[in-house]
């Protein structure tokens, strides 16, 4: 296979300032625009020999639409002196992003990005000289960020599934033939899809105390309406024709051709001598649910929450070295329960035929459905500056302190939604009042109810399986196909502490003259193996932190 990739990417951008001081009030005015286009000219992937990638299916770069974005912004800089050193500082400012794809069914997309700051400083260093508290501010912002859906929703490419649907016998040379029956595939329109929303909010404190200058930031993000792909299904019938329906037709082998019709599927098969006619091969009629993804919104938001920290102190003048102390504290939680299809494709029911059945479940069906974690992290920088030499020497020790993390299983309400169980081989083996999360045990998730392939009518599972085990063992195997088990690790839910890990970097930069700069750094320069332990599983576990190292040459004209 080969590329032929052509990209051509175009911005034009227009930015319009405004300043005006009234006073004790300074304002500025900006508004602009920006137009992007982007458009690929080659073919793309494709095959130089296509009689040897049968499967191959081109997608023309080329052939798809431009996409061009237009977006709009104004921002409003508003300044207040209150006192001989104090000032209030107001920012508001608002963006609008334009999506336009030719040929999208969802057309022009469109989405507004407000945003507002502000920050009030009581004093700066300038006005304090050497007194104890030298500067003392505080800041805020608000802002909505909007992630407008990407390329591969807007305009989606399609994709194949392939089915068998024939295999010959094989002839005295070997050979063999068989027919597929392809289903194109793509992301299907969603005219309910929503923009999806971060909503954003930060509060932050500036002082100096005695030269030693503390920077505090705490924030919040909530995500709102996030991208999630689902599928939907629908029953689907194709004729199939099995390799023992050719066997014993009085058409000799060697003889045999084999045409397929191409909207029905019927294998016909002829001879190539004309001594026999031609002989249609009764097919069987095979019915299965088949997928079609959709891109869906998520109903439950996902949260973020942080506190970020950068401590300077003052200068070592002897030694001429700065030292720095930052870190950040992290801890965010999501979990997905929203009720969604799912279908057993490879599975067959206890007749032999298709599976029949399509289980619904709260939050997709996989074992976990969420997840939680914290971590605190803290670094020290010291740089040293020789300029008789023209040198900075810069170490920076870097900290883990603490790393938490769970795998959630959870309803909307925040219940569980998997059930401990006593025994793995048995699915209704359900230890009452027993938590998920409070020891190692193994576990079943049960879908909320099931549909069939001949009826649409939710079915409550549980209390239909309980039923079949008693009195329906056929269908009791046949259900027993969509409960989601952890039958491998028992500790999947267990909390994840894990020990502190450490590495340390070093880089040395010298001026060469007043044209060009050497650096020479190592990361990880320690060099050796950490153990940590992991409380989820209850071992050690051995982290090689990889070394490398590397020069960088700057010159300047």
């Amino acid at each position: 296979m080969s590329w032929d990739d052509r990209p051509l990417n175009t911005r034009v951008a227009l930015k319009a300032n405004w300043a005006r001081n009234f006073g004790k009030v300074n304002n500025k005015v900006k508004i602009g625009a920006d137009w992007t286009a982007d458009k690929n000219f080659g073919i793309g992937k494709y095959a130089e020999e296509p009689e040897k990638a049968p499967s191959w299916r081109e997608y023309r770069y080329c052939d798809v639409p431009m996409m061009s974005g237009l977006a709009f912004y104004a921002e409003e800089n508003f300044l207040l002196h209150t006192g001989k050193d104090s000032y209030l500082n107001l920012i508001a400012g608002i963006r609008n992003d334009n999506t336009i794809i030719p040929g999208s069914a969802y057309g022009t997309t469109s989405s507004w990005s407000p945003r507002f700051n502000a920050k009030y400083s009581f004093f700066t260093p300038a006005s304090r000289g050497n007194s104890v508290f030298r500067e003392l501010s505080i800041r805020a912002g608000w802002g909505v960020s909007v992630k407008q859906p990407s390329y591969s929703i807007l305009y989606p490419v399609p994709y194949y599934m392939d089915m068998n649907s024939f295999t010959s016998t094989v002839a005295t040379d070997g050979t063999t033939y068989s027919s597929v029956y392809v289903m194109p595939r793509y992301v299907q329109y969603n005219a309910d899809l929503r923009w999806q929303r971060a909503q954003q909010a930060e509060l932050g404190l500036d002082v100096d105390i005695a030269g030693v200058r503390i920077a505090l930031a705490g924030y919040y993000t909530r995500n709102i309406d996030t991208y999630t792909s689902a599928n939907t299904y629908a029953p689907f019938t194709y004729n199939f024709t099995s390799t023992g329906k050719v066997q014993g037709l009085p058409i000799p082998a060697e003889n045999r051709v084999y045409s397929v019709d191409t909207q029905t599927g019927i294998v016909t098969v002829s001879d190539k001598t004309g001594a026999y006619s031609p002989l249609t091969v009764k097919a069987e009629a095979r019915t299965k649910f088949e997928s079609m993804p959709i891109m869906t919104n998520s109903t439950n938001p996902s949260t973020r929450i942080g506190l970020e920290w950068v401590i300077d102190f003052p200068k070592i003048k002897a030694i001429n070295t700065t030292i720095r102390l930052d870190g950040n504290f992290y801890s965010s939680r999501s979990v997905y329960a929203d009720l969604q299809p799912d279908y057993r494709n490879n599975a067959t029911n206890v007749d032999g035929t298709l599976y029949r059945y399509l289980g619904w479940y709260y939050g997709g069906a996989v074992e976990s459905n969420g997840s939680e974690s914290q971590s605190v992290r803290n670094n020290l920088s010291i740089i040293t500056h020789i300029p008789k030499v023209g040198m900075v020497i810069s170490l920076r020790l870097e900290a883990s302190l603490h790393s938490y993390s769970r795998t959630l299983s959870q309803r909307a309400d925040g219940s569980a939604r998997s059930y401990v169980i006593s025994d793995k081989t048995d699915l209704l083996s359900v230890v009452e009042d027993a938590s998920i999360y409070e020891g190692e045990c193994w576990t079943v998730f049960y879908p909320e109810y099931y549909t069939t392939l001949t009826d649409p009518t939710p079915v409550p599972f549980l209390e239909k399986f309980k039923w079949a085990k008693a009195n329906d063992p056929e269908l009791y195997s046949d259900l027993s196909r969509l409960p989601i088990t952890t039958t491998t690790y028992n500790y999947t839910y267990l909390k994840d502490y894990r020990t502190p890990t450490f590495n340390a970097h070093f880089s040395v930069t010298k001026e060469i003259g007043k044209i060009a700069s050497l650096s020479f750094y190592v990361n990880n320069f320690i060099n050796s193996p950490q153990r940590i332990y992991t409380t989820k599983t209850k071992s050690w576990l051995t982290m090689f932190p990889s070394t490398y190292y590397g020069l960088t040459l700057r010159l300047k004209f």
